[in-house]
């Protein structure tokens, strides 16, 4: 992209270019600049690589491409470029190098020229861009492009410089080292001086302290050239002996004949870090979405912040306080990271959040404040989008207790799920829809399993059609909704979807063009016959007899035939069912559940047909 610069020195020709590539290999792509350097030695010589490399924007998911490149008098490279992403508009930046610096990479800061106020209107982007040297001092870069101002494309121009305007300058770089780690009472200091003027420099001044006492005088022998660096270690060490201890070490030159002291000086803090000390940095798996079950693997990344190497180490999960601790076998070195997985897995099939939290449990561990990662996971319903604006979808849902009347949701979803009707198992019960458009096609499952997946077992109105052949209108019509026997009890979400002119597709999460989707909740209890003539005028009565002992009886003198007694846990689960025989007007029943688990049980005591149903709690 952009032409080639060409430029003679002496000694040889040079020519820089830069084409766009796709730096990540994956399926979303991201773009960087591919960059070269040819040189040839003499005239008509053959022309060969001398350095390249590729450029990538140092911010995440940025786009860098349209590289402009040219060459300044000292041989310094300077790049205008074009970033932009997901979330940044169009931006204009620069980058460069310097003559000395390692072949193949552009060492200047990314810096901002100019950025967009608003995004690209058409379909093409503004590619035109130039980068021109400065005739008057063979320093200066003039790059030229375009971006967006208030929609429009406006050109921008930006100035900058990597080349000194100063004969001599030089300054320190880097403190190469040391670094955080185990340190010394007798630790080395190795700078990097740079020279960032037009004069070769010999016998430069340099100078360290720690925390600001006991400064170290030392001469770089050199020479140093204009645009060249060289590595310089101190013979007098520094004591950096204590652990736990963060050192503030400053370098500087003292030329004396230095015009721009701004760049003189370096601070670096250094970190004697402790030997024991890990901790859990980030939660990977699992994250938040629709499709979280009962069986999640849960991942974290553990780091190690000290010094000794760790093996067999604990480390814990806490979910919603069900606290799960393994071991890592490792090894983890000094700043190394490690994904662990858990062979316990979590349980995040109820739609809503969970409190998820992981820390490391080292005996000795120096620093307790970085053990604990905690993030917030969201289990949520899969909300699939359609048009309903020409009045497809739902005006009115009624169903039980539940009397809704809506207009058209948003993107086709509505989330009413703070509405709920009692429906008994092995019924029927009347449905009624309104809709403002013909050819709709009804389906409407309820989530007996609770794994907030509809599949097809779960189907309770199954593609009634509505106003067939019709268009736009208002139509209400009334269909059965069917829920089977055996089906689990209690609260479930219960989903209705409309589909304008083909059946609803049997997937519940996918989208249509036009419909729409609308989330409830179902109550499911058993069937009891309240209304059948046998039962009408007889009561059943739990009496608790202590220690999780209960007694079940019937007086009854209108049935004598043998009765059925089932025991269904809150998920309508049969736990127990046992026969019971009329003795003389009674029936009677003795419960044993002083070894179940604590919680809510039905009693169900009657025929297949019609029975009496009763709630007893096990503590």
């Amino acid at each position: 992209m952009n032409q080639a610069q060409y430029r003679r020195f002496p000694g040889y020709n040079s020519a820089i270019f830069n084409f766009v590539v796709d730096t990540d290999g994956s399926s979303d792509e991201l773009a960087g600049i591919r960059w070269y350097e040819f040189r040839q030695a003499n005239d008509g010589d053959p022309w060969t690589i001398y350095q390249e490399g590729t450029y990538i924007s140092p911010v995440s998911g940025k786009h860098a491409f349209s590289g402009s490149m040219v060459m300044d008098g000292q041989g310094n490279i300077g790049m205008g470029y074009t970033t932009c992403s997901e979330t940044e508009k169009i931006a204009i930046n620069y980058t460069g190098r310097y003559a000395a610096d390692p072949l193949g990479e552009m060492t200047i800061d990314e810096t901002l020229i100019a950025q967009s106020t608003s995004n690209n209107g058409s379909n093409r982007l503004a590619d035109y861009v130039q980068i021109s040297l400065d005739p008057s001092n063979d320093k200066t870069f003039w790059h030229i492009a375009e971006y967006f101002v208030n929609n429009q494309r406006t050109d921008v121009v930006g100035v900058f410089q990597i080349a000194s305007d100063f004969a001599n300058d030089v300054g320190v770089t880097n403190i190469d080292s040391p670094v955080n780690g185990e340190l010394s009472p007798s630790e080395p200091v190795t700078i990097t001086v740079f020279n960032y003027g037009e004069e070769s420099q010999s016998n430069i001044p340099v100078s360290y302290m720690v925390d600001g006492a006991n400064i170290v005088n030392e001469i770089l022998a050199g020479p140093l050239g204009s645009g060249a660096s060289e590595q310089y270690t101190f013979t007098t060490t520094a004591n950096l002996g204590i652990v736990g201890t963060t050192y503030e070490i400053t370098a500087y030159t003292s030329l004396a004949t230095d015009e721009f002291l701004d760049n003189d000086t370096i601070s670096k803090s250094v970190f004697y870090m402790y030997p024991d000390d890990i901790g859990v940095v980030g939660i990977i798996s699992p994250v938040s979405g629709n499709n979280l079950t009962a069986d999640e693997e849960i991942t974290v990344t553990v780091e190690n912040f000290g010094t000794a190497d760790q093996s067999n180490f604990n480390v814990t999960y806490n979910l919603d306080d069900n606290i799960i601790t393994e071991q890592v076998p490792g090894p983890l070195s000094m700043n190394d990271k490690i994904n662990f997985t858990f062979s316990q897995t979590g349980d995040f099939s109820q739609i809503g959040d969970y409190l998820l939290s992981s820390y490391t449990s080292l005996p000795n561990d120096a620093d307790r404040f970085n053990d604990t990662t905690n993030v917030v996971i969201t289990k949520n319903m899969c909300q699939p989008e359609a048009n309903c604006t020409e009045g497809d979808g739902f005006y009115l849902f009624q169903l039980g207790t539940i009397d809704n009347e809506t207009d058209c949701s948003p993107n086709g979803y509505g989330d009413y799920t703070e509405l709920i009707t009692e429906l008994a198992n092995n019924s029927t019960t009347d449905l009624t829809v309104t809709t403002h458009y013909g050819d709709e096609y009804i389906m409407v499952w309820i989530d007996f399993n609770d794994n907030f997946v509809f599949e097809e077992d779960e189907i309770v109105v199954n593609n009634y059609l509505m106003a067939p052949s019709q268009g736009g209108g208002v139509f209400t019509e009334t269909m059965p909704l069917e829920i089977h026997d055996g089906v689990n009890l209690g609260h479930h979400l219960m989903r209705a979807k409309a589909n304008w002119n083909s059946p609803v597709p049997e997937d519940a999460c996918e989208g249509t063009q036009y419909g729409e989707t609308e989330d409830y909740m179902a109550d499911i209890v058993l069937y009891i016959g309240i209304e059948d003539a046998p039962f009408s005028n007889t009561d059943m009565v739990v009496s608790t007899l202590g220690d999780n002992k209960f007694k079940i009886s019937m007086r009854s003198t209108e049935i004598t035939e043998t009765l059925i007694i089932n025991l269904h846990n809150v998920l309508g689960q049969k736990l127990v069912e046992n026969r019971v025989e009329n003795n003389n007007g009674m029936y009677v029943y003795d419960l044993d559940m002083s070894f179940a688990k604590p919680g809510a049980y039905i009693i169900r005591l009657g025929t297949a047909q019609y029975g009496r149903v009763k709630r007893i709690v096990v503590n």
